[in-house]
């Protein structure tokens, strides 16, 4: 599933390998589901993920109400407010799913403003990075 060792994200670095969040070095207190949330979001770059998709990642499969997902999505929201603007980082797209950090989603009227950039590639060849 990941093609990089880890992501960065402002303060954050998700180690895709291990499957853990940190924040300035330290492990963040996420559940194995979140971070599987999280880090398709981060490998989709901005781009629309549905529904479907997330929880078929995250409960390999498993029939689970929708509102697990949401449940899933807040927590990784709360994380991420630590930083101004981080709660936008995830971006709803009203019955359809969620967009991650990244340069371009779906296509709506008005700017879309993730408040994050894409900075490129990152200490090793094959990581990246967002600031």
């Amino acid at each position: 599933m990941a093609d990089a060792e880890f992501y960065l994200l402002g303060p954050y670095r998700l180690d895709a390998r291990a499957r853990i969040l940190l924040h300035s070095g330290d492990p963040v207190p996420l559940g194995e589901r979140a971070v599987s949330v999280l880090l398709l979001l981060v490998e989709q770059a901005g781009r629309l993920v549905r529904k479907d998709h997330l929880v078929n990642v995250a409960w390999n499969g498993m029939a689970v109400e929708e509102s697990n997902l949401s449940v899933q999505i807040a927590a990784l929201r709360r994380v991420l407010d630590v930083v101004p603007g981080g709660w936008n980082w995830i971006e709803s797209w009203s019955g359809l799913g969620w967009s991650g950090p990244g340069r371009s989603g779906p296509r709506r009227s008005g700017p879309r403003r993730s408040g994050l950039r894409r900075a490129g590639r990152v200490a090793r060849g094959n990581s990246r990075g967002f600031q």
